[in-house]
């Protein structure tokens, strides 16, 4: 009978400390909806097509994609914190772990994408991080929050749906980022064309006020 009570005890001092350690994520406990934006990052009309997206893309597929953004990351790094939001609300269909989280950390100005064990074969943690990189944060450093989640949207449900798969999407990318390279190389070379000719002149590089994304 003691062990039995004690073993009560000790199972409701686990479930306790879970729960306060539940509590201190920098979010509710539940979604409010598809587009969380605590952060205030987006506007009405932004948050709404946003919504509009991901609520018709749920209906067509039940994958459900959970934007979130924090002002206050609660000392949680954005790879911990996205699945965490994930357990707590309970993203994805049951049986199925069908969901995501797209977290933007504004604070650290971070963004992750963290899927569910049912969608990896989709989209896997590579192809998470180059639609990161190649989509979304292209965007985000010209000041365009909206656009760039939007472009990261679309190709996550092209590749849930099956337009193309993460090979093919792989290759797209890598081809892209290879044509920029170039461009970019083309371009010095042509500055360094120009302003070589003539050794009197100095050019200065100014420091850049982008956010550094």
């Amino acid at each position: 009978m003691k062990k039995t009570v004690g073993l009560i005890i000790l199972i409701c001092a686990y479930g306790a400390m879970y729960m306060a350690g539940q509590d201190k994520l920098p979010v509710p406990g539940n979604p409010s909806s598809w587009v969380n934006d605590y952060a205030g990052v987006f506007s009405t009309a932004e948050r709404q097509q946003l919504e509009e997206k991901l609520n018709r893309f749920e209906v067509n597929t039940s994958t459900q994609i959970f934007v979130v953004t924090v002002a206050d990351n609660g000392g949680y790094t954005a790879s911990d914190l996205a699945p965490r939001i994930g357990e707590l609300w309970g993203v994805g269909q049951k049986g199925k772990d069908n969901g995501m989280i797209v977290l933007m950390d504004m604070a650290e100005k971070e963004v992750l994408i963290s899927t569910g064990y049912g969608i990896e074969e989709y989209i896997p943690d590579a192809i998470a991080s180059r639609i990161v990189r190649n989509e979304i944060l292209p965007r985000f450093r010209e000041g365009d929050f909206y656009a760039g989640l939007s472009d990261g949207i679309d190709v996550m449900t092209s590749l849930l749906e099956g337009a193309y798969t993460p090979d093919e999407y792989l290759q797209q990318s890598e081809g892209s980022v290879l044509g920029g390279i170039i461009s970019m190389f083309i371009i010095i070379m042509v500055i360094m064309a120009i302003f070589g000719g003539n050794r009197r002149r100095s050019v200065g590089m100014g420091s850049s006020n982008l956010p550094l994304w």
